[in-house]
């Protein structure tokens, strides 16, 4: 995850002002607008540091034109943990990249790019990976030793796994090595192996 910013603005006309400054400002993302409670809201963005500073402090400096009081907040984190993105639902706000399937292109150049996606998928899946390197004992038994977050990067590679973030952050060590454990099944079962 990139560096992120954060503005919390009192009034929707604010919050609107502060994600346009920080978007025009400087080369960041909108992640997310979060309403809290009583018009309080808080504008994501994303980008590299600088950037994300430079934009923070436009749009600071904008909403504080529309008077002191509809600044609540701003705060920049440079390096965020990747488990903050349990929190930072990233699905919310509508993502630039527009590689995926644009209109102008053709079934078969989507296709293409579903082939190459998954291709790319299977090359980067650490889990398949450590099965086919290590089989099922060793690697469960290596997996075991990892970080809870680490453990947690693994699952999410799982294709059919989905759960809510909200519960999924609260599972165990244990919980997500069984989640795991059942997928090396799936895996030999699709294999012929058991």
């Amino acid at each position: 995850m990139q560096a992120i910013g954060l503005i919390e603005t009192k009034g929707l006309i604010a919050s609107i002002e502060a994600a346009d400054s920080m978007l025009k400002a400087a080369d960041v993302r909108l992640i997310k607008k979060e309403k809290v409670t009583g018009g309080i809201t808080t504008i994501i963005v994303e980008g590299d540091v600088g950037a994300v500073k430079a934009a923070v402090d436009a749009g600071a400096a904008e909403v504080c034109k529309l008077g002191e009081n509809f600044l609540r907040s701003k705060h920049v984190i440079a390096r965020p943990s990747d488990e903050l993105e349990l929190i930072v639902d990233k699905k919310t706000v509508k993502q630039e990249n527009t590689e995926d399937f644009s209109k102008e292109k053709t079934i078969e150049e989507k296709e293409e790019v579903k082939e190459e996606k998954k291709v790319e998928d299977e090359k980067n899946n650490k889990l398949d990976n450590l099965l086919k390197e290590k089989g099922k004992e060793e690697a469960i038994s290596e997996i075991k030793n990892l970080k809870v977050s680490e453990i947690r990067l693994l699952v999410k590679e799982i294709p059919d796994f989905k759960m809510e973030n909200k519960k999924f952050s609260k599972l165990n060590k244990e919980q997500l090595i069984e989640e795991i454990e059942k997928y090396y099944t799936r895996r030999d079962l699709e294999d012929g192996k058991l």
